[in-house]
């Protein structure tokens, strides 16, 4: 009995990876899209009216300061 690989031409053998290396290029090229035919990205929707600012980009106030006592306790470790 003969061995069916050995059987195979080596232009078979060529001809197989060809076809392999355009298969992997037909692929690549499918998920880059070369042709430019993906979706339209809209430009954002202004709102019709001004949004309010955040509380954390406002800057601090200036002035007198609420006065605010803070218990004078010692540290002691927990048991």
């Amino acid at each position: 009995m003969s061995d069916p690989v050995s059987d195979v031409r080596p232009a078979r053998k060529w001809l197989w990876v060809i076809v392999l290396i355009l298969l992997f290029v037909l692929v690549i090229g499918w998920f880059a899209n070369p042709l430019g035919t993906g979706t339209i990205v809209e430009p954002a929707v202004v709102p019709a009216e001004p949004v309010a600012p955040s509380t954390d980009l406002t800057p601090a106030p200036e002035g007198s300061a609420v006065p605010v006592t803070l218990p004078e306790t010692p540290m002691t470790n927990t048991p």
